[in-house]
């Protein structure tokens, strides 16, 4: 089984690694698709993850997650990589589609995703 996730986390990451500079979108879809499926495990572990109608919070936590990441990746991001506080790259279609929004109103949605994201996550 470890071999088995060990193929799984492997090699996603370096299909969309190798995609990323002839394939922009394609790279971009799997990789996606490799963290979304992450988190879905993770939160199906740590919340449950039931069908049968009982109280669950397995969609909370796993959209909080979605909230908090949005909310604080680039900026964690930005001063990691000494870049100024809010800076937008231009090489993701994620940063090409913020570059069009004006920044007050990025840090307006992301503190309202930031807010939204821990409630969720503490429920």
């Amino acid at each position: 089984m470890s071999l088995y996730f060990a193929f799984l986390l492997t090699i996603p990451e370096a299909l969309y690694e190798g995609l990323r500079a002839k394939h922009p979108m394609l790279s971009f879809g799997i990789e996606f698709l490799f963290r979304f499926g992450i988190a879905v495990v993770i939160f199906a572990i740590a919340g449950g993850f039931y069908i049968n109608g009982e109280q669950d919070y397995f969609f909370y936590h796993l959209f909080g997650y979605v909230l908090l990441r949005f909310a604080i990746f680039d900026f964690v991001y930005n001063l990691s990589a000494d870049l100024p506080f809010f800076y937008v790259g231009t090489t993701k279609v994620y940063d090409k589609v913020l570059a069009k929004v004006p920044m007050h109103l990025i840090v307006f949605v992301k503190a309202i995703a930031l807010f939204m994201g821990i409630v969720w996550l503490l429920k």
